[in-house]
């Protein structure tokens, strides 16, 4: 089983209840706790993040940033999200859009090919056909490893995050490896490597 967990920093300048939403607009059902001037959410599962996922067309930079995020044997992913944007009720993955830090998603399963199931059933991959778009890579026939659509197009949704993080970019280069991060967003660009080592794609790698 699945279990998400959610944390961010409450900052002296900032309303605890704002920063209470933003976090339960990522992770809602799951156990609030506020202590010690941070907001945590326990025991929680991927529905609302595929809600959101779903509702801005986001599932391919979101695949990739949690499968980037996986740590140690696999078993869990730590990735960052924008606190402002999750106010808003939008998902921004990488934690780029607020001066006041970001939202710190944790995935945690028994075993790691359960974290990446989660992950693609969340995120569905739209490169491949319907059927197998919540399948993992790893997991399909080579036949259809060997035949993804042709000529992908990102959806709407998709290109207008991207324009955004790279406009954000270009403003000011992000490091968030103290945070368990990436050096830069491109990592987490549309139509790339999602985080799946030697096992992706060859128009991935291409």
């Amino acid at each position: 089983m699945l279990r998400v967990s959610a944390r961010a920093l409450i900052h002296p300048t900032e309303d605890p209840d704002r920063v209470i939403k933003a976090v339960q607009n990522l992770v809602s059902d799951g156990t609030l706790t506020v202590q010690d001037g941070w907001v945590y959410v326990t025991g929680g599962t991927l529905a609302q993040l595929a809600e959101l996922i779903r509702n801005h067309q986001i599932p391919d930079t979101a695949r990739g940033v949690m499968l980037r995020g996986r740590r140690g044997e696999e078993k869990v992913s730590r990735f960052m999200m924008g606190k402002q944007a999750a106010l808003m009720g939008r998902p921004n993955f990488g934690g780029v859009d607020s001066p006041l830090g970001s939202i710190e998603i944790t995935l945690e399963a028994d075993e790691g090919p359960e974290l990446v199931r989660a992950v693609y059933e969340a995120a569905p991959d739209t490169t491949v056909s319907p059927e197998w778009s919540r399948i993992p890579y790893d997991e399909r026939p080579e036949d259809v490893k060997r035949k993804p659509l042709a000529a992908p197009v990102a959806p709407t949704g998709e290109k207008v995050a991207l324009k955004q993080a790279r406009q954000v970019m270009r403003a000011d280069e992000v490091d968030t490896k103290e945070e368990g991060g990436w050096e830069t967003l491109e990592e987490a660009d549309y139509g790339g490597d999602e985080g799946e080592g030697e096992d992706d794609s060859p128009e991935q790698r291409g």
